[in-house]
């Protein structure tokens, strides 16, 4: 009996860690192929939003235009990350954005709830590499 609850419990933490797996995928993709839209349905409430010196606290729906005018502005070629981490309830992804003209990194931090994830905050800065 002991056995079967031992499999049960890392059969379904392994589900859950395959589910963020597939989530910071598709963050990870979206970024890569320029798809604000695709983020729309994993903003939190409120977005910190930062892209080099214009910041605030945005809605999602003006997250998602601002990134958009991101995107037409960079057009991106590449999006890897770089650096991840997660402790208890939330997590954050570092990335190198490849556009058409330059190198950008950006930085996600989310939370996680209902077993999804769910972006706080997005912050893109001009890299020097």
């Amino acid at each position: 009996m002991k056995q079967i609850l031992t499999l049960l419990a890392i059969s379904t933490l392994a589900i859950i860690l395959y589910s963020f797996s597939i989530q910071k995928n598709d963050i990870a993709s979206a970024f890569k192929q320029g798809n604000a839209q695709a983020l729309s349905s994993d903003f939190d409430t409120v977005v910190d939003f930062q892209i080099g010196t214009q910041s605030g606290k945005v809605a999602p729906r003006e997250a998602v235009k601002k990134l958009d005018a991101f995107f037409r502005q960079n057009n991106p070629s590449g999006f890897d990350v770089v650096h991840s981490g997660e402790k208890r309830e939330s997590g954050f992804m570092v990335g190198k954005l490849t556009t058409s003209g330059k190198t950008y990194r950006v930085n996600i931090t989310y939370k996680v709830a209902n077993n999804n994830l769910i972006i706080q905050s997005i912050r893109i800065d001009e890299s020097n590499d």
